[in-house]
């Protein structure tokens, strides 16, 4: 999910320690994407919890770190993929009602 403008290179690095320094600026971007997209979705989800939960540097509970089960990068996006099963609820996250919400608002 992109939640950034991507940036685009006019034409390709001319050697290999430019090409190493495009590489790392296109993942800083990415990650640091992934890092505003997780403290926005938990703010988001924040009223979903039930049971007091650890939370994230602004205060919202953690959904990012309690959920996620993979993450990964790319040059210009990173993809992020969350497990919302029964470890979850127990936690206090009430999966139905969020995902019927969610949903809805997606539709």
């Amino acid at each position: 999910m992109s939640i950034c403008p991507i940036r685009h290179y006019s034409s390709a690095p001319k050697s290999s320690s430019q090409w190493i320094q495009t590489a790392r600026a296109g993942f800083s971007i990415a990650h640091s994407r992934s890092h505003l997209f997780a403290l926005a979705l938990n703010r988001a989800l924040a009223t979903y919890w039930r049971k007091e939960v650890p939370t994230d540097s602004l205060g919202s509970p953690d959904f990012d770190k309690l959920a996620i089960q993979r993450s990964r990068l790319a040059l210009d996006h990173s993809l992020e993929t969350y497990r919302l099963g029964k470890s979850l609820r127990r936690k206090g996250f009430d999966v139905v009602n969020a995902m019927d919400e969610v949903f809805t608002v997606l539709v």
